[in-house]
């Protein structure tokens, strides 16, 4: 099984305090945990973050993971002076992925109404956002024109127990096969992953082509093909050993308000009309 979430935050616990700080006391998902995080940033710290206990949620919440040259460089087995070399290197170097019947996350299915996304611990970071948000969830997408997979992030408001609205950046490759499914009028379904291994975070942030199937890069940034389970209720492909997976499908020609967002930066983006993902069934381990 390919190298996941857990065995990189077993490999941060031994690296000790500079790298990783779990915290006992319990904490909420409201602003609270972005506030510490901007706290240790004021002093220079960037350490992953560890909460075990979130008031709002059964899940812990891991954060910070790729807050430094030298946790990127460790998730990818490197030293840091050759991050960017290796990086260069795996990038061009793919692995095709290989379907397995099963994996860890699929110990818990739940579809249908059965579905509740406000369970899972969602941020809200700042006072300006009116809503939790999934930030660092990967949008797994297939090209209607092509049938090649793309893998992005993108930004999920929660709006209900199955609805999320969705900001599609303009000319990226997800905002390209909503067009392409909107324009046949049928829903683009995609599958939002949570919880993976640092290096297949990088991978899936890498700027392929079009053509290119983004878990190819991903096997090649981990030097080992990506085992791939199907879905419960899209016809896509997810990671085994990611911790949580939302299948759906974004409605075509819909548009809800999305915003205000807080970003890292300091700055907010205000209330615009975004795209609607209604959720189908959620996985997770």
């Amino acid at each position: 099984m390919m190298r996941d979430l857990r065995d990189f935050l077993r490999q941060l616990e031994h690296e000790g305090p500079g790298e990783w700080v779990r915290i006992e006391k319990e904490v909420s998902l409201q602003y609270e945990i972005t506030a510490l995080l901007l706290e240790w940033e004021k002093r220079g710290q960037f350490p992953a973050v560890f909460f075990e206990r979130v008031r709002e949620s059964t899940i812990p919440v891991v954060t910070n993971l790729h807050a430094t040259r030298r946790r990127l460089a460790l998730s990818l087995g490197v030293e840091e002076t050759r991050l960017v070399e290796e990086y260069r290197r795996r990038q061009a170097d793919p692995l095709r992925p290989e379907i397995v019947d099963d994996g860890p996350v699929r110990a818990v299915i739940e579809r249908g109404e059965d579905v509740d996304i406000g369970w899972l611990p969602l941020l809200t970071h700042f006072d300006v956002s009116t809503a939790p948000y999934i930030t660092a969830g990967i949008v797994v997408a297939r090209d209607p024109a092509t049938g090649v997979r793309n893998l992005s992030f993108n930004r999920g408001m929660l709006v209900g127990p199955r609805r999320l609205r969705m900001h599609l950046a303009p000319g990226m490759q997800l905002n390209r096969c909503y067009r392409a499914a909107e324009e046949r009028d049928v829903p683009l379904e995609i599958a939002i992953i949570i919880g993976v291994h640092p290096a297949f975070a990088i991978g899936a942030l890498a700027l392929a082509p079009f053509d290119v199937d983004e878990y190819d890069v991903i096997g090649g940034m981990m030097q080992e093909p990506v085992p791939l389970v199907r879905c419960e209720t899209v016809n896509l492909e997810v990671p085994a050993s990611a911790e949580i997976v939302l299948e759906g499908r974004l409605l075509p020609r819909v548009r809800e308000d999305e915003g205000p967002f807080g970003e890292f930066s300091g700055h907010s983006v205000g209330v615009a009309k975004h795209h609607v993902v209604e959720v189908s069934a959620m996985m997770r381990r």
